[in-house]
């Protein structure tokens, strides 16, 4: 099963981030998949970059299926809970059971994501990590928009 994780480099109190795809059984040392962007949370604004084009020109590993995604826009630039939903879809096997719905709640933009009840797992991840990582990548385009964003997986 393939997860997207967030993969560290950059120096000691010089974080950069890659995100990547990769084996949800991989060791720290194996190959990852594919990278599909990256993360910067010292620069100012801080600096998400999703590519999701199919063409693998910036690709860095043997290739992931990447599917249908959002054509090639950085999250930024998308519909981000058209992103939500794509990005689950990717993560799971019963793709017509994804849904996802937003309210704003004290000023913050929460999204509700709903999937099949014995899939859950794939899209929390061991220990919350993939869920953790959506939930970095939300904030990292929140803070490019101005805007604060959340998501609850729900069963």
């Amino acid at each position: 099963m393939l997860v997207i994780r967030l993969s560290r480099a950059g120096t000691k109190n010089k974080p950069f981030y890659r995100v990547v795809v990769s084996e949800s059984a991989r060791t720290p040392r194996s190959k990852i998949t594919d990278q599909i962007g990256y993360y910067d949370p010292k620069r100012k604004p801080v600096t998400v970059h999703i590519d999701l084009e199919p063409d693998g020109e910036a690709s860095s590993g043997e290739g992931a299926d990447r599917g249908d995604g959002v054509g090639g826009a950085a999250v930024a630039d998308v519909d981000l809970k058209t992103w939500v939903a794509s990005v689950a879809r990717e993560l799971v096997d019963h793709k017509e059971a994804v849904s996802v719905s937003s309210f704003e709640d004290d000023g913050v933009l929460v999204f509700e994501l709903r999937v099949d009840p014995s899939e859950l797992g794939r899209v929390i991840g061991r220990q919350g990590r993939t869920a953790q990582a959506l939930r970095t990548l939300l904030e990292a385009a929140g803070e490019r928009h101005g805007q604060y964003y959340d998501l609850e997986i729900v069963d």
